[in-house]
C-alpha cells in the first residue's frame, strides 16, 4: 500500500528532515539491509531452543512435583488413555498430548518433556515469524518471533527469577504464546484483511480452549475487538472460520476424544477457579501491574498515539482497534493474575509495546511532538529488552548450573531411567523455612523414594496405581500400566472445588492400589481434604495392606 493513502501502519515514503526523523530511521530498515540481523537474530534463538530442548529435563530447583505430574500424563496418553474421558483433567488435552509425543521422541525417557517444550517454541516461533514479517518490519517482526519463543519455551516459571528451573506451569507460558499470535494478528486485521491471517487466529483460538480456558476467554474478546463490518474483511472472516473448524475436526476426530467429557472437566475447572475472581483480588491485581513499568509505557504509548497524531488518522477504524486492544492487554493483567499460579505482572504488556512502536515508528514523521515519541520509543524498546534479557538468562542458568551454589547437592529418585532428573534444595519466598515446601527438593526426593520403596515390598508389577492426592508419580516411575481414573493434578482451589468434587468412580477409577501421601507438603491441605471427603469410599472398597514412613498403601477388595 502507498504511503499516500494515510494508512497509519504503513512506513511511509518521506525523507527523514528531523534528527528526530533520523533516530527511528534505522527501525524502518528493509529487509535487504536487515539479511544480516535477521539471520543472526533467528540463528540466536535456534540455538536457546536446541539448549532448553538438551537441558530442560536436567536441573529442577522449585515446583519439584510438576516434571513427574507431566510424565504421568504422557505415560498414560502413551498407554491410549484419553484426557477427559479416562482421566480428570483441568487443563485440556493439548498439553498431554505435546508431552506424550516429546516421550515419544524420547522413547519415554523424561528428556520427553525437554523435546516437547522446545518444539513448541520452535513451531510457535515459525509461525509468528511468517506471521509478523508480513505485516511489520523486519526489525520488529524479530522482536515478535523472540518475544513468542522466550515466552513459550523458557525453563523457568513466569514471574520468577531465571535462576528458578522447572517446567512448572508451562502451559501458561504455551497460552501467552498462542495469545500473542492472535493479539499480532488482530492488531493488523484491518489492514491486512487476509485469508491465512484470519485462519491462523482460528487454529489459535480452538488450540487455546483445548489448552486452557482464561487464555481462551481472553483470546476471544481481543478478537471481538477486530470483528469484520466490511465486505473486503470477508476474506478474513471465512479464513477465520477455516482454521478454527479445521482445528476442531482434528480433535473431534482423535481416536476415543469426548467433547462431552471435556466440558464436564471444564466445569469444575470453571467452579475451582471462579471462586478466585473477586473485586478485592482484581483490585490487588491492579496494584500489582501497576507496579511493573511496561504497564505504564503501554499507558504512555497508547495517550501518546490519540493525542499526537494526526487528526485525520484518529478517525480511521485501525487506530481505534488498536486503542481498544491496548485496554484489553492492561485488562489482562489483573484477570491473569488471579486466575493464574504466581505470576507477578502483566505478560502480554511487552509484546504490545513492539507493536505499539512498529506503529509509532511508521508514522513518526507525520506526528507533532517527534521528541515525545522518539524518548516512549526508546524506553519502550529497553523495556523489551529487559524482559528478553530475563526470560533468556534461564538459558544460561541451565548451561551454568551449579550444585555447588545450592544448599544440597542433586537428590536421584531410586528408579531406572531417572538419571537425568536431578532435583536441588533452593530458597524461595514460597514455603522456604519447612520441609516440603515448593524449594525442598531433596525432601520431595526422599517422600518420593519412601513410597517406591513401600511398593516394591508390598505390591507386584500387575497391579496398577493411582494417589489420593496431588498427584501420582508411582505409575511412570515403575512402568506400569496406568489405571484408568484418577486426575492430572488434584489441589483443592485450583483444579477442584470444595464444594464441586469429582465422582467417586473418576477419582477411584480402576485402580488395584491407593496410595495415600503421610507428609508434609505444599499441597497437605488439599491432601487431607481430599482423603476426608472420599475416606467412607475407600474404607468400604479398600483395605490397609501397607505403611511407611510417608505413606500409606491400600489394596482393592477381592
Amino acid at each position: 500500500m502507498k504511503a499516500e493513502q494515510g494508512n497509519i501502519s504503513d512506513p511511509v515514503a518521506i525523507s527523514d528532515t528531523s534528527f528526530f526523523d533520523r533516530e527511528v530511521s534505522w527501525l524502518r530498515m528493509d529487509g535487504q539491509r536487515a539479511r544480516w540481523i535477521v539471520w543472526a537474530f533467528l540463528s540466536a534463538l535456534v540455538v536457546y531452543l536446541v539448549v532448553v530442548g538438551k537441558l530442560a529435563t536436567g536441573p529442577v530447583n522449585v515446583f519439584h512435583p510438576d516434571a513427574l505430574a507431566f510424565l504421568d500424563d504422557g505415560w498414560r496418553v502413551l498407554h491410549g488413555q484419553v484426557p477427559h474421558r479416562d482421566f480428570y483433567s483441568p487443563l485440556g488435552p493439548l498439553e498431554f498430548w505435546m508431552i506424550a509425543a516429546g516421550m515419544l521422541f524420547a522413547h519415554g525417557g523424561t528428556q520427553g518433556i525437554a523435546i516437547s517444550i522446545a518444539a513448541f517454541g520452535f513451531l510457535t516461533g515459525t509461525w509468528g515469524w511468517f506471521l509478523a514479517r508480513r505485516r511489520m518490519l523486519p526489525l520488529f517482526a524479530l522482536l515478535i518471533t523472540g518475544w513468542l519463543v522466550l515466552t513459550a519455551a523458557s525453563p523457568t516459571p513466569l514471574g520468577f527469577d531465571p535462576r528458578f528451573l522447572s517446567c512448572a506451569m508451562i502451559y501458561n507460558r504455551q497460552g501467552y504464546a498462542l495469545l500473542g499470535i492472535i493479539l499480532v494478528e488482530c492488531a493488523f486485521s484491518q489492514e491486512r484483511s487476509r485469508f491465512w491471517g484470519g485462519v491462523s487466529s482460528g487454529v489459535a483460538l480452538v488450540l487455546l480452549a483445548f489448552l486452557k480456558l482464561n487464555f481462551f476467554g481472553v483470546a476471544g474478546l481481543v478478537l471481538l475487538t477486530s470483528v469484520p463490518l466490511t465486505r473486503t474483511e470477508l476474506r478474513r472472516l471465512w479464513g477465520f472460520l477455516t482454521g478454527a473448524t479445521m482445528t476442531l475436526i482434528g480433535f473431534v476426530l482423535y481416536p476415543g476424544f469426548s467433547i462431552s467429557a471435556f466440558y464436564s472437566d471444564m466445569s469444575f475447572v470453571k467452579q475451582a477457579r471462579g471462586s478466585v475472581l473477586s473485586l478485592a483480588g482484581t483490585l490487588h491485581g491492579i496494584g500489582t501491574c501497576a507496579k511493573s513499568g511496561s504497564v505504564w509505557l503501554v499507558v504512555a504509548m497508547t495517550v501518546a498515539a490519540v493525542v499526537m497524531i494526526a487528526p485525520r488518522e484518529r478517525r480511521r477504524r485501525e487506530f481505534w482497534t488498536l486503542t481498544l486492544l491496548s485496554l484489553v492487554v492492561l485488562a489482562s493483567g489483573p484477570f491473569f493474575l488471579q486466575t493464574n499460579s504466581m505470576e507477578n505482572s502483566c505478560q502480554l504488556a511487552s509484546l504490545w509495546i513492539i507493536i505499539l512502536v512498529e506503529r509509532m515508528t511508521a508514522i513518526h514523521p507525520r506526528m507533532k511532538e517527534k521528541s515525545v515519541t522518539v524518548v516512549l520509543i526508546a524506553l519502550s524498546l529497553g523495556a523489551v529488552a529487559a524482559s528478553m534479557a530475563s526470560d533468556s538468562a534461564s538459558a544460561l542458568s541451565l548451561i551454568s548450573f551449579e550444585p555447588a551454589t545450592e544448599e544440597a547437592s542433586a537428590s536421584r529418585i531410586a528408579a531406572p531411567g531417572m538419571e537425568r532428573l536431578l532435583f536441588y534444595n533452593t530458597n524461595t519466598v514460597y514455603d522456604s523455612d519447612r520441609k516440603g515446601g515448593d524449594g525442598d527438593g531433596s525432601y520431595y526426593v526422599d517422600a518420593v523414594n519412601d513410597g517406591l520403596a513401600l511398593l516394591n515390598q508390598q505390591s507386584t508389577p500387575q497391579e496398577s496405581i493411582l494417589v489420593l492426592g496431588f498427584q501420582n508419580p508411582f505409575t511412570y516411575l515403575l512402568r506400569r500400566k496406568p489405571a484408568e481414573g484418577g486426575s492430572a493434578f488434584l489441589d483443592v482451589g485450583k483444579s477442584i472445588s470444595s464444594t464441586h468434587m469429582p465422582a467417586v468412580d473418576r477419582v477411584f477409577g480402576n485402580a488395584d492400589l491407593m496410595m495415600l501421601p503421610d507428609y508434609d507438603s505444599s499441597h497437605r491441605a488439599s491432601d487431607l481434604f481430599v482423603e476426608n471427603y472420599y475416606h467412607a469410599y475407600l474404607l468400604e472398597n479398600f483395605q490397609l495392606v501397607g505403611r511407611s514412613q510417608r505413606w500409606l498403601l491400600y489394596r482393592r477388595n477381592e
